[in-house]
């Protein structure tokens, strides 16, 4: 991923509780999760920890199973034409959970106003991860 990401939205969302399913066309995704919970992603399944993030490619399913409602920080974003992205589908950022979930709040506060700040911050987030 060499050129900049271009963010379509980045939030603090609240999803569930039930079964959630969605297609997002032309976008990544990356979500922060501060909560457990089994998902299928893009036909894989995962077991979703606290303090990890996802990385959803353009157009892969996404379905999860929420037993409550379940806040996490999201960002969906475009990114140009480059070298092919080989991401994981999901990441245990461990101590700098924290960090990258502020990265992308802050992200937040600018898509409007300013998105080439916003995208600046998304993309040092998306490096942490």
């Amino acid at each position: 991923m060499s050129n900049p990401p271009r963010p379509r939205a980045i939030a603090l969302g609240t999803h569930g509780p039930g079964r959630l399913t969605y297609r997002l066309h032309g976008l990544w995704q990356v979500h922060l999760y501060p909560y457990a919970t089994s998902a299928v992603i893009g036909g894989v399944s995962l077991e979703i920890r606290p303090g990890c993030a996802g990385v959803t490619p353009p157009d892969a399913v996404m379905e999860y199973e929420l037993a409550r409602p379940s806040a996490h920080v999201y960002a969906h974003f475009a990114v140009t034409a480059g070298p092919p992205i080989d991401a994981p589908a999901l990441v245990d950022l461990g101590r700098t959970y924290a960090r990258t979930e502020a990265a992308l709040l802050e992200a937040a506060g600018w898509v409007q106003q300013a998105p080439d700040r916003a995208a600046a911050r998304l993309w040092d987030a998306l490096w942490q991860v």
